[in-house]
């Protein structure tokens, strides 16, 4: 094979990088103290994530109603450029000391964060994101030494 009949199959390789459906994961978990965030991949400073936990966690979090639901995008202060979805649900909790936590489970929140230009096919795709998480979470994330062993890295 001659260099040039080498170099034009080079160039026409095409790029089969994809791209990511979104920027990060958090999981944020309401501990007897309240919500800490317990995950994070993310390039986010450690406050910045706490206060957005704390943030989602507060905003959306009401009684069972709103459990298991998809909300959002909500914004990230400070970032403008990021936004995120947010879908709590309850563990059963077996560590607390706290009675309401220990009758009712401990609420735990995946924060799925958004760049601008990933709001709109996670916008158009909520509901199979929604359908993904839940069986997820009922798979794998029952109770609460499975949300704590996937946390494991915590921040």
């Amino acid at each position: 094979m001659s260099s040039k009949s080498a170099s034009k199959s080079k160039s026409k390789k095409k790029s089969t990088r994809t791209e990511k459906a979104f920027y990060g994961i958090v999981i944020g978990v309401f501990e007897d103290i309240g919500p800490i965030a317990r995950y994070n991949n993310t390039r986010i400073p450690k406050d910045l994530i706490n206060r957005m936990v704390v943030h989602g966690m507060s905003t959306v979090h009401g009684g069972e109603a709103v459990l298991e639901v998809l909300f959002g995008p909500l914004p990230i202060f400070d970032r403008i450029d990021l936004k995120y979805l947010i879908y709590s649900f309850n563990v059963k909790a077996s560590s607390t000391k706290d009675t309401r936590i220990a009758e009712h489970g401990r609420v735990c929140s995946l924060f799925l964060l958004l760049k601008d230009d990933q709001e709109r096919y996670a916008l158009k795709n909520h509901l199979a994101i929604k359908k993904i998480v839940k069986e997820y979470q009922k798979t794998y994330w029952k109770k609460e030494r499975y949300h704590k062993r996937f946390c494991k890295n915590s921040i």
